[in-house]
């Protein structure tokens, strides 16, 4: 048995940024294409990308199963709250240790990296339409940073939030406090270095 503590952590920490970029896709409308109409036409919307919502179900009830079995095989006592996503993350990311520990630590990272491929996949696929059709949303640094490794760039979110500081890139705050920015920013002076 090999100690996996390091990489358990890191996918934890990483798919919880990607259950975010998901639950931010979920709400999203597609633009719809341009008709010409006479009236507008009252009535149900879509709710949203169906795609994301599919996906956030099946790999939130895959997650709860593999971590639910996992918390409880090391002792860990799990509240009301636990059951979402980013906090069941969150809690494999702070017991990485003692879950790295279990005889079946390799299923875990195993089930742990083929979320974060079919999350990416999702994601990917609807950010790159958006940038497509002129439509960004804007990502925490840590978010960014994860994107920009799977580009094959790295630099840390500390080098954004100076990036921001000193105006070559734009920040907005989200209500809980973090910073959000623009890939495509970042993007623009990672080339031209």
């Amino acid at each position: 048995m090999t100690n996996h503590e390091s990489r358990l952590r890191s996918l934890a920490k990483d798919l919880a940024e990607a259950y975010t970029q998901l639950d931010d896709i979920k709400t999203a409308r597609a633009q719809p294409p341009e008709v010409r109409v006479m009236a507008p036409r009252p009535g149900p919307q879509t709710p949203g990308d169906w795609l994301a919502i599919a996906t956030s179900i099946d790999c939130e009830q895959r997650l709860r199963e593999i971590a639910f079995d996992a918390l409880g095989s090391i002792g860990a006592k799990l509240r009301d709250g636990d059951a979402k996503a980013q906090r069941l993350c969150t809690l494999i990311a702070f017991y990485a240790y003692d879950i790295s520990k279990l005889d079946w630590s390799d299923a875990i990272i195993d089930e742990l990296e083929a979320q974060l491929d079919t999350i990416h996949k999702r994601t990917e696929g609807v950010h790159l339409q958006k940038l497509a059709h002129g439509v960004e949303y804007r990502q925490t640094a840590r978010s960014i940073c994860v994107r920009l490794r799977g580009y094959g760039h790295s630099t840390t979110p500390e080098t954004l939030r100076k990036w921001a500081e000193r105006g070559k890139i734009s920040r907005t705050q989200r209500a809980d406090g973090k910073g959000l920015y623009l890939l495509t920013e970042v993007m623009d002076i990672i080339s031209a270095e």
